[in-house]
């Protein structure tokens, strides 16, 4: 995935952005803070602990690194409507401010026939980022799946960890970014049963370590 990824070493501190996570916000917010030392590397937004390591090398093991995960099937939901709407609105837009790769995926999804499609094709298919395990082992862990010291904070619990990653970044507690929440009624409704089973094995991983409950099963499926 690509655009942007947050470090600041004049902080001793690195952000590992996994996707749909109010990473934006929060870099938006930590960044307008830290002036000096600061670096916003756009082609490497989404990028995982594993090669925000590899860059920075012996710089690694002195920094803060940190991580905000969701519950897996409100991710993806997410992921999917955030999408489509990008899509709808970059209709007619002639030079957007995004990446080649961005724009292939917009196209992507709005390709699919529904939702299911999208989270086959984008999620649990051949070329999905997301390793069997779930989002704390695509994205925190390293190749082998050996620890690399990224402290995690829960997205449904952000509110209560904000003032502890500023004070961690070596911030004033900052205002709070405004982040996306999932309405749970039209997650399950984007569920079948069949299709939240398969995202519940894969990120398997994910819903031991953080104990994430899949959206209620629709009474009145049509």
């Amino acid at each position: 995935m690509a655009s942007e990824m947050f470090y600041d070493l004049s902080r001793r501190s690195v952000f590992i952005h996994v996707p749909r996570t109010a990473g934006t916000a929060m870099t938006t917010a930590l960044t307008s803070h830290c002036p000096a030392g600061v670096a916003l590397v756009r082609e490497h937004k989404h990028a995982t602990a594993a090669e925000i390591r590899e860059m920075l090398a012996e710089e690694w093991g002195s920094l803060f690194r940190f991580a905000v995960l969701r519950n897996p099937w409100e991710l993806i939901a997410s992921d999917y409507r955030h999408t489509v709407a990008s899509a709808a609105a970059a209709i007619g837009v002639s030079a957007l401010d995004c990446t080649a790769y961005w724009i292939e995926r917009m196209r992507r999804t709005v390709s699919y026939r529904d939702f299911g499609e999208f989270v086959c094709h984008e999620w649990l298919g051949q070329w999905s980022p997301l390793l069997p395990g779930g989002f704390w082992r695509s994205y925190c862990l390293g190749p082998d799946g050996e620890d690399l010291g990224v402290e995690v904070f829960r997205f449904d619990q952000l509110a209560e960890a904000w003032g502890t990653i500023c004070g961690k970044v070596g911030l004033p507690v900052l205002p709070l970014p405004v982040v996306n929440r999932t309405d749970p009624v039209a997650c399950s409704a984007e569920y079948t049963p069949a299709l939240r089973d398969a995202v519940g094995e894969r990120c398997r991983g994910d819903v031991e370590r953080f104990g994430w409950s899949p959206p209620a099963a629709d009474p009145d499926p049509p």
